[in-house]
């Protein structure tokens, strides 16, 4: 599905590394490649367009005709027809605004054949689709007010090199005026290269810029051929100048710049047919074209041959952008072409120079500095006189240091001496504590022999204290028991007379039931009045009887008193077996018997006698006393 032409260009060999990279200590040139778009009058059916073909993923662009095979070129980018504005700044404007902030001089040169788009690429002014210059000149000034370290100055110059003679856009220069002043390129160690006698127009805002642009534009030499209705005659070198102060460092100032140029595009005469101004003009714009294609060969062989010469002066346009091709510049081309068939021959001449371009290697030095030799010798000598008080303050302190130092030793020599003193005090008590603890030992053993012997003696004074109290136990025991045989005798008699008195008031009251009956029989009246005379009299026996029953009770609870006052005595076996008799006895007497203890004024035996005519039993104390425990 391709057609078929006659391909004329140099195939060059691709270079190996990666397009726009650099080696260890080198760098090179960044080249990007965009197709305009097929105009309106061009013929997009058949074989037109279809002998190129451009795939933006992989950064290449194929071309084919009939006697060649398919090549392909490979670039750092490659756009499309249909991309924006905004993808070029985005790839190409922001390196170069960053190198240019950096020290550096940040240049984009748009190279190709008349008519491919170079200045709607470099300059277009259409809002929403301005051109590399606007969208780098806003992004500068972005930069600027966001960096609040530093100092920034910005100046502006708008030149144009038309047949090979530099003219001012700025100051209104007509290169078609013969008044116009013809400028000339200098360098300068520090600064460059220059343009000698060009306005430097010093810039502080974005729509300045715009503003000079659009102005200074209008002098720009542009006309109709029989390719391009608006074909500029001339080379278009826009300079935006960025001097950075730092506030933290005065005396030095970084100088970098952003550098836009717009080639005027190649054309064969035959082709274009031009003749008197116009032959010259294009005659102008190819010789230039020429040498920088020469600088650029030679800048790739250098890469690999050193000391090769370099003809950056056969041109004033090579000339003027020997920085930006040097060693303090970060270059990029973007190379435009037509997607037309028949426009395919200058387009492989500027892909092949693209090729070119690719392989210049070039060592890369720091950014340009531009040195304030006043200011920095206030700054070192306001340096040097606080080295100088610094070095006093230490002095000083090293001086205290010492004398600090030497109080420390002498306390260092009275610690010392302290610390033999204490450890012979420490030793001299050591000798102490060893005596102190062998009189302890003995000590000890003696207090243990005498509190053994202690224990002895009052063990035996407690065994008599408790003899003595057992003997004064056994005669309140004594007491105690005859006190309660006779309140038992006297209670048990009162009992008896009471249950007698019980029993002839019952035998009465039933004699009486008796009589009462008879009574009731003969006469109910009568006999009414005496019951209730009987009656009252039984009522009085009877209470009679509940006051004896009561003061039993009494009897008892006296008797409950003295057990609880005995109990609450030391215990001791005696105690536990009067307790066990007080007990039995209080069983016997409920039980109307009576039971006696003998307590012989001897240890050795004593005698039980319960009352029920059983003969008394006689019972060793050391047995009682066993059984008890």
């Amino acid at each position: 599905s391709y057609s078929f032409c006659t391909l004329l260009f140099t195939n060059t060999k691709m270079p190996q590394t990666p397009r726009g990279t650099s080696k260890k200590g080198s760098e090179g040139i960044a080249v990007f490649v965009r197709m305009r778009p097929a105009f309106h009058g061009e013929v997009t059916d058949g074989d037109c367009m279809r002998s190129i073909r451009v795939t933006e993923g992989e950064k290449k662009v194929w071309v084919r005709d009939r006697f060649v095979e398919e090549n392909s070129f490979e670039f750092n980018g490659v756009f499309g027809s249909q991309s924006t504005q905004q993808d070029v700044f985005e790839q190409v404007g922001k390196p170069a605004v960053k190198a240019a902030l950096s020290g550096r001089n940040g240049t984009f040169m748009a190279y190709g054949q008349t008519g491919t788009g170079k200045t709607y690429t470099a300059f277009n002014e259409e809002p929403g689709k301005e051109g590399l210059m606007a969208s780098c000149v806003k992004h500068v000034f972005d930069q600027v007010s966001s960096d609040s370290s530093s100092d920034y100055q910005l100046s502006l110059q708008y030149l144009q090199l038309y047949n090979d003679n530099m003219y001012d856009l700025l100051s209104n220069g007509d290169a078609e005026d013969s008044k116009s002043e013809q400028l000339a390129v200098r360098e300068d160690t520090d600064l460059g290269t220059y343009v000698s006698g060009a306005r430097d127009t010093v810039v502080t805002s974005y729509e300045e810029v715009l503003a000079l642009f659009e102005s200074a534009n209008r002098h720009r030499i542009v006309r109709l051929t029989s390719m391009n209705a608006q074909s500029s005659r001339s080379h278009a070198i826009f300079i935006l100048s960025i001097r950075r102060t730092s506030k933290l460092q005065a005396g030095t100032t970084i100088c970098g710049k952003l550098t836009i140029v717009d080639l005027a595009g190649s054309e064969r005469i035959k082709r274009t047919r031009a003749d008197g101004v116009q032959r010259s003009e294009a005659q102008a714009i190819n010789k230039s074209l020429a040498c920088l294609g020469n600088v650029i060969h030679a800048l790739a062989d250098q890469s690999t041959a050193k000391n090769r010469h370099i003809p950056y002066r056969d041109s004033k346009l090579t000339r003027l952008l020997q920085d930006s091709l040097g060693e303090y510049g970060h270059a990029s081309i973007m190379i435009t072409f037509s997607p037309a068939l028949v426009d395919i021959t200058e387009t492989s001449s500027s892909l092949a120079f693209g090729q070119r371009a690719l392989k210049v290697r070039r060592q890369h030095k720091g950014p340009r500095l531009a040195v304030d030799h006043k200011a920095l010798t206030r700054q070192l000598q306001l340096e040097n006189r606080q080295m100088k008080s610094r070095e006093q303050d230490l002095l000083s302190t090293v001086e205290r240091h010492e004398q600090e130092v030497g109080r420390m030793r002498l306390t260092i020599e009275e610690d010392e001496a302290l610390i033999d003193e204490m450890e012979a005090h420490m030793k001299q008590c050591g000798r102490k504590i060893q005596k102190l603890q062998h009189q302890l030992t003995n000590q000890k053993e003696s207090v243990n022999t005498s509190l053994l012997v202690n224990h002895e003696e009052e063990k035996s004074a407690t065994l008599l204290c408790h003899a003595a109290e057992i003997q004064k136990l056994r005669g309140e025991m004594e007491r105690c028991h005859q006190n309660f045989e006779s309140e038992k005798s006297s209670l048990l008699r009162q009992q008896a007379e009471t249950r007698s008195e019980n029993e002839a008031l019952r035998a009465e009251n039933e004699r009486l039931k008796q009589q009462l009956g008879d009574l009731l029989r003969e006469n109910n009246t009568d006999l009414q009045d005496e019951v209730m005379a009987l009656t009252s009299e039984v009522i009085t026996a009877r209470s009679n009887a509940e006051v004896r029953t009561k003061e039993v009770q009494m009897l008892q609870n006296e008797l409950s008193s003295l057990r609880s006052e005995l109990s609450s005595r030391p215990s001791s076996p005696i105690d536990s077996l009067c307790q066990r008799s007080m007990s039995s006895s209080s069983g016997l007497l409920a039980g109307g018997r009576s039971f006696s203890v003998s307590l012989p004024h001897t240890e050795d035996d004593m005698s039980f006698d319960c009352g029920m005519g059983v003969a008394p039993k006689r019972i060793p104390l050391q047995q009682l006393a066993a059984n008890y425990h």
